[in-house]
């Protein structure tokens, strides 16, 4: 007979117990012992048992605190150490889980949101385990798990918590019985560590990774990726876990052999099966030990249990310590046969290249890798021929550099030459990462294995590729270390070297440019205009070291920065590290709009210009105005000075296409227009007083050498940032200049009959334009080929884009003729907050910022921006951007001028419509539509 059910008790024996009084996980233990899972003994306290013990103190204040300060009653107490007497848990180690109602569900899996306490001794007094229940019951109501269950729309919190005998796990880790990445069923994959799988959940350690593909319905071939790790969590024999060095000869072993690989793949599956929905398991591997006695359900039902996952000779048992579905699986993808959108699955890439790595089934074409990452700030939409041939090249001369700059030898790059000039591609007319050559040229350096993952975070990439492509053998190991240490000594010296560097290379720029200040670039000849370009080339592009290096170190001190943050100072508020970098001053970016704003202050306060705004509306007639009338002289002046100045800093100002406002004054006067009206954001002293309030925030919680080393790094994070933002307006500048250049040569191929327009040159590519100059052109119809390609981008435009991430095999252009319109996403919002501040407004959502519209009083909403948006910055209340990271402009610009941002929304375009109301929390990420069908 089952043990008789008590008031604050959910026991086993009773059956699979509904979810209110058991909460997700505890259920689906009972659901995988009905299941015949090896799970290890356990008892619930009921949810019932938080409503009646927690509940009553809630209320307003620090909840969490008068739950872990409460006093258990002497018959709670009494009960569960009853119960533990019955399933012999008594004495043992024991873990103390969560089991909230809402937890492990289908449609959120509060993952990772609320407390697990291991190694928990019931022996005695129990006190640890009546501590260790309070802190799961406190878990509820911290702010992660709050913020969680408020954008999953769930209710006031009930907790049910789960009692179970710990695992002493030689071995553990997680199983996917599909592929979470690519949404692959014939994949399963098993990560696995050293000890406790805590420190594998917990993100603290790198894991052994075993794909596991599908022979029909049994597991067959073991595909293995090993980490790396030193450490591993482990049981102490008095109670709790402690981090442990792992021996040096097993760091770099293989955790599971290929048949453990597969026995917990075959596990995986079964419960797929059984539960009729992919799943997320839970695993522990034990030194074999005798068969432990049976449960009482078990008992209940008249069997020993199950024989699956029992111990066989020196076979490891495995343990489920639990499951629950995969919420966020992908579509399975398309045969390999058919282009499809997303990574994984099959063979490995090295399979699928071929034997050397840049080849592929001659039946399928070369595998190619697409993503948009960060570049989309860059080159967005549809972008012409000409600009797509000048980034190209201009990618293909800096990385040269770059290798160069870190020692890689010139017999290398050029055996590899096509590898650098193939780092970018145009897709459906879209520019996109050659994912793989980026790989391919980091196999280049030293300390490929390592320093990987940081080509990935300084690339943005939102899926880092598990499979990457194979390191060319280009030294042995004494060798390649000796290489490595060479390219920390020339990273170290470059990084030095940044003080001098930086004023030189602009200095450079400036020097370069001085020439063609003033001068109208259309009335030189195209072979004048060539010469012009050459020369540019030749000073600048071929000499873009200080860049590079600075870029480098931005991305590094500001990684450095953030991780400093989580491990010092965890309880610091979400944007700590976003607080600390605003208000820098000196940043380029910013002055653009202070200036727009000044402008704008003086035509108001002039009753001439205030009269003109107000009485004409076009603002190119403003603009001939401002020219015709003597009165006027002056403002015209500080006008075009501002062109003279940041005439190119403008919506997608790296397109050559782009009509710059040196071009077209109207958008500015537009601009100045809207802000003389008093529809602008100054609230100058905001970013002071939150810089001030993060720098004391660690202040009062570091000290000593944590605090210098702290704010040493702080000091680099703001220094190569900044220099970072003021040296892309010198990118800006040239390609301003290229820009010109081109564009008179267009002027004279329209002039000679060449082309329909001056600007049909942006239709044809950069060799071709200079091939036809030279003589060296292998066609003379450039009109002809002009209007070919202006009828396949105008298509390119109206069809839909391709995703940002997707493989392809063969000819990219197949891909693009299969794509379907875009599916908008449901669910919640959320993206990556960068500057704080919760505003409640309506949006305007703008895809060109020349024609925004009335910004006052609304939330922007676009796809990306560029330093060109900037501009609209002071209008508006908020900020939300669909792509995007902490350190895109918006995102730096934003927190200067205290503007609430989000950044990389997926699906924000789709989403929403424009007029809805919605509430925006820059600090959390977080996005709430209060209105989502305007009127």
């Amino acid at each position: 007979m089952p043990p008789v059910p008590t008031a604050h008790l959910v026991l086993p024996g009773d059956g699979v117990p509904p979810l209110h009084a058991a909460g997700g996980k505890a259920r689906n233990l009972a659901l995988l012992c009905d299941a015949g899972a090896d799970v290890p003994p356990f008892i619930v306290i009921a949810a019932d048992a938080f409503a009646q013990l927690v509940t009553p103190l809630l209320g307003d204040g620090d909840a969490r605190g008068r739950v872990l300060a409460m006093e258990l009653p002497a018959g709670f107490r009494a009960e569960v150490t009853a119960a533990l007497d019955d399933a012999g848990l008594r004495d043992g180690l024991l873990a103390v889980r969560s089991s909230a109602v809402d937890e492990d569900g289908a449609e959120a899996s509060f993952a990772g949101q609320f407390e697990t306490v291991l190694g928990v001794r019931a022996a005695g007094d129990g006190d640890d385990l009546w501590d260790a229940i309070r802190r799961v019951w406190a878990s509820a109501f911290s702010e992660h798990a709050a913020a969680y269950r408020a954008r999953q729309g769930s209710g006031a919190p009930r907790m049910a918590v789960v009692v179970q005998a710990m695992v002493d796990a030689r071995a553990a880790g997680v199983a996917f019985s599909a592929d979470p990445v690519s949404g692959a069923r014939d994949t399963t994959v098993v990560s696995a560590v050293y000890g406790l799988g805590e420190g594998l959940v917990s993100g603290e350690l790198d894991a052994d990774t075993y794909r596991v593909a599908l022979d029909g319905d049994v597991p067959g071939a073991v595909r293995a990726e090993i980490a790396a790790k030193p450490r591993a969590l482990r049981l102490r024999p008095d109670g709790g876990s402690a981090w442990v060095d792992v021996p040096p000869g097993d760091a770099d072993r293989p955790v599971l052999t290929e048949d453990e690989a597969r026995r917990i793949a075959a596990a995986a599956r079964r419960l797929e099966t059984h539960f009729g929905a992919p799943q997320d398991v839970e695993w522990a591997l034990a030194a074999p030990a005798p068969p432990s006695p049976p449960s009482p359900a078990e008992r209940e039902r008249g069997g020993a249990g199950p024989a699956q996952g029992t111990s066989a000779g020196e076979e490891r048992r495995l343990f489920i310590l639990q499951t629950r579905p995969i919420t966020t699986l992908p579509p399975s993808p398309e045969s390999s046969s058919t282009p499809h959108s997303s990574f994984g699955g099959g063979a490995s890439l090295s399979e699928r290249w071929g034997r050397d790595g840049d080849g592929g089934d001659a039946h399928d074409g070369e595998l190619r890798i697409w993503d948009n990452s960060n570049i989309v700030e860059s080159y967005s939409g549809v972008t012409t021929p000409l600009t797509f041939s000048f980034a190209r090249g201009v990618y293909e001369q800096v990385y040269l550099q770059f290798c160069r700059l870190l020692g890689v030898s010139e017999r290398l790059l050029d055996e590899r030459r096509h590898v650098f000039a193939n780092m970018l591609g145009l897709v459906g007319g879209r520019v996109y990462y050659n994912l793989l050559n980026w790989y391919r040229v980091l196999a280049l350096l030293p300390g490929y294995t390592v320093n990987r993952e940081f080509m990935e975070r300084m690339m943005g990439v939102r899926e880092k590729l598990s499979d990457p492509p194979p390191v060319p053998q280009v030294a042995g190991r004494w060798e390649d270390r000796g290489r490595t240490v060479r390219m920390a000594w020339r990273l170290f010296a470059a990084h030095r070297g940044l003080r001098r560097e930086v004023p030189t290379f602009h200095a450079r720029v400036d020097a370069a440019l001085a020439p063609l200040a003033g001068v109208d670039l259309r009335a030189k000849s195209a072979d004048e205009l060539a010469a012009i370009y050459r020369d540019l080339e030749e000073k600048l592009l071929r000499h873009w070291r200080a860049p590079l290096v600075n870029d480098f170190f931005a991305m590094i001190f500001f990684g450095v920065l953030v991780r400093l943050v989580e491990k010092w100072l965890p309880g610091a508020p979400p944007t700590l590290a976003n607080d600390l970098l605003c208000g820098e001053g000196g940043m380029i970016s910013t002055e653009p709009a202070k200036r727009v704003l000044a402008l704008a202050d003086r035509a108001a306060a002039d009753p001439t210009l205030a009269r003109l705004f107000a009485e004409e509306p076009d603002d190119a007639r403003v603009w001939r105005q401002l020219g015709d009338e003597p009165a006027l002289a002056p403002f015209r002046a500080e006008v075009q000075a501002y062109l003279d100045r940041f005439g190119d800093r403008c919506a997608n100002e790296l397109k050559l296409e782009t009509v710059t406002l040196s071009d077209d004054p109207a958008y500015l006067l537009g601009l100045i227009r809207g802000y003389a009206r008093g529809g602008a954001t100054r609230d100058t002293g905001h970013e002071a007083a939150v810089r001030a309030g993060a720098e004391a925030t660690v202040r009062d919680t570091l000290t000593g050498v944590r605090r210098r080393v702290f704010f040493r790094v702080l000091r680099g994070a703001r220094r190569r940032i900044r220099d970072r933002e003021n040296l892309r307006f010198e990118r800006t500048r040239v390609f301003g200049a290229v820009r010109r250049i081109f564009l008179g040569i267009g002027a004279r191929l329209a002039e000679a009959g060449r082309l329909d327009h001056p600007r049909d040159v942006l239709y044809l590519r950069v060799d071709e334009v200079f091939a036809h100059l030279d003589g060296t052109g292998v066609s003379t119809d450039l009109r002809g080929l002009a209007a070919l390609r202006k009828a396949e981008f105008a298509a390119y435009e109206r069809a839909p884009a391709p995703p940002d991430r997707f493989e392809t095999r063969g000819p990219p252009a197949e891909y693009v003729a299969s794509l379907a319109p875009p599916i908008a996403p449901s669910g919640e919002l959320k993206g990556m907050g960068c500057s704080p501040g919760v505003v409640r407004a309506p949006v305007r959502i703008v895809r060109d910022p020349t024609r925004a519209g009335e910004l006052a009083g609304h939330i922007l909403v676009a796809e990306r921006t560029d330093p060109g948006w900037t501009l609209l910055f002071p209008a508006v209340k908020g900020v939300l951007v669909q792509r995007g990271s902490l350190l895109s402009h918006s995102a730096i610009v934003a927190r200067e001028m205290a503007i609430p941002c989000i950044v990389s929304i997926p699906g924000l375009m789709e989403t929403l419509r424009d007029g809805e109301v919605v509430e925006m929390d820059g600090a959390a990420g977080t996005l709430l539509r209060l209105d989502p069908e305007p009127g």
